[in-house]
């Protein structure tokens, strides 16, 4: 009880103090500069008087590889063969950028058997783009079934089935990456 007497003691006394404290700050009208808000203060750095000079360095040549992927765009008659990875991909970002790629190139395959002309780009190579999805430029009444056929019907609570997921999923599943293997 003497702790919460005291606490409440020290709370009053530093809300009080706060206040006071508070009631002696102004605010400057716009425009207006309170003269206790602008502090005297001398410049004690003199502006530099030699001229300043750049090292001539050489512009970085872009890769072509990388530029040349941004505009392809791949679909079911990809040759994974023939696909330029960027030289920034080494080891498992290169290894992972491959399976990637034939994922998407079975789901390509898939879609193609659906009726449908599935396009991707590369990760690496995506950048913004305003040009509508392949299946925004569907007619509105094909839209929903290309849905269905590229990431199934929807799956129900329980287990992961991948036939149920459509064409992504048939290209997980073959892929091995569904955890079915």
């Amino acid at each position: 009880m003497t702790k919460t007497r005291t606490g409440r003691a020290a709370l009053t006394a530093l809300l009080t103090i706060s206040a006071f404290t508070l009631v002696g700050c102004s605010a400057a009208v716009a425009g207006e500069l309170a003269s206790s808000a602008a502090p005297n203060v001398a410049a004690t750095v003199a502006p530099p008087t030699a001229e300043v000079t750049a090292q001539a360095s050489e512009a970085q040549t872009p890769d072509v590889t990388e530029a040349a992927a941004a505009s392809i765009a791949y679909g079911a008659d990809i040759d994974l063969d023939a696909v330029l990875y960027p030289d920034s991909l080494q080891g498992d970002e290169l290894a992972n950028a491959r399976e990637w790629m034939q994922t998407n190139a079975i789901t390509a395959q898939c879609m193609k058997e659906q009726g449908y002309d599935y396009t991707f780009t590369p990760y690496w190579a995506f950048t913004l783009n305003p040009e509508p999805s392949w299946i925004a430029k569907l007619p509105e009444d094909q839209q929903a079934a290309a849905r269905v056929a590229l990431d199934g019907s929807g799956q129900t609570p329980g287990e992961y089935r991948w036939e149920d997921a459509g064409c992504w999923g048939y290209a997980v599943h073959v892929m091995g990456n569904d955890d079915e293997h």
